[in-house]
């Protein structure tokens, strides 16, 4: 168990960084400042921390990642596994997408890994939909939904080879000031899980109960259809209000199965939506549930692809006519969040 009281130790201050942006602060800036009081979430990878920077006046998150096993691990093992996991962070850090969240730093030591990432002050999409904490109308979801397939479609269709999440789920999803989504934490979570135990990386998996496609379960084999499937989940979330697995579904059912089982009763699609905010959008969040339902198909084979998903979800945009009558009780965005989004890639 790590104090969190107390700063990490000095064998962490060797000069043992890799930067992927410019920045204005250091490695023993960040350690100084890991304490418990800036302790804002655990997570399945690791602590994070916000940190404020005295020296740039910024505000950055600092993940320290989990070293689960590492340490019963042969030398070789620890050695390919460290490699692994900074090839990783470097593929993540060579991103450049609106819709990914941006890494700026790693820093590595004999007993820690952290990474340093920008902050998102809104926090993630599940405590936003589920902890009550906001009300968030359709537009700006419609806007979330978007923006998350537009960042898969990124990795999916514009990187080669193409880069696979594997733990697509609202926890992964952070939201900055305006409410636009930033897809967080791929690749690392494999990398780590393998970190634990016996398994190869190719073979264990990286996801959440509730999220995983029935193939990935099965076969442990990842593909980009995987991650659309996981989408489909969180766009079911965004339009249901309701969490991907719950009592009312039944004893082993998922959300999936309520909305196909609710969507083939008169009436039944109506009955799915989130009562808080369906009212003027009705037909922009069925519509959005025909995309959901395909994505969420038990045969991968028949899944649209992100790219097809980001297509008609600006089909699905409520405001695409300027019509959009907001109610939400969100702060309100300084680039109003119901405009329609006109670029679909900002590489």
């Amino acid at each position: 168990m790590v104090e969190h009281d107390e700063t990490l130790s000095s064998s962490f201050f060797p000069n043992n960084m890799k930067s992927f942006h410019r920045i204005n602060f250091n490695q023993r800036e960040i350690a100084q400042a890991m304490v418990e009081k800036n302790i804002v979430g655990h997570g399945g990878s690791g602590t994070v921390y916000k940190i404020e920077l005295k020296s740039s006046q910024e505000v950055v998150a600092v993940k320290r990642l989990w070293s689960n096993g590492a340490k019963d691990s042969s030398p070789e093992d620890r050695l390919f596994l460290d490699k692994e996991l900074k090839t990783e962070v470097e593929t993540l850090g060579s991103i450049r997408h609106k819709n990914i969240v941006k890494l700026y730093c790693y820093f590595s030591s004999l007993d820690c890994n952290l990474l340093v990432y920008e902050y998102m002050p809104n926090g993630n999409l599940w405590d936003a939909l589920h902890k009550g904490r906001i009300d968030l109308d359709w537009p700006i979801r419609h806007q979330i939904a978007l923006g998350i397939a537009q960042g898969l479609a990124y990795l999916h269709h514009d990187l080669m080879p193409p880069i696979i999440h594997r733990d697509i789920k609202t926890t992964n999803i952070l939201l900055d000031v305006n409410y636009l989504p930033k897809v967080a934490d791929f690749g690392i979570a494999k990398v780590l899980q393998a970190r634990g135990g016996k398994d190869s990386t190719t073979t264990v998996i990286a996801g959440t109960y509730g999220y995983l496609a029935p193939e990935y379960a099965f076969s442990s084999k990842a593909t980009t259809k995987c991650d659309v499937y996981s989408f489909g989940v969180v766009l079911m979330e965004l339009i249901t209000g309701k969490k991907p697995v719950e009592a009312e579904f039944g004893e082993n059912k998922n959300i999936i199965y309520w909305v196909s089982n609710k969507v083939d009763m008169k009436d039944g699609a109506t009955e799915v939506l989130d009562k808080r905010i369906s009212g003027s959008f009705k037909d922009e969040m069925i519509q959005a549930l025909r995309i959901a339902i395909r994505c969420t198909y038990k045969s991968p084979t028949i899944r649209p692809t992100m790219k097809e998903v980001v297509q008609l979800l600006i089909e699905a945009d409520p405001c695409r006519f300027d019509s959009c009558k907001s109610s939400s009780k969100t702060k309100e965005p300084s680039n109003n969040a119901t405009n329609k989004i006109n670029n679909q890639f900002e590489l």
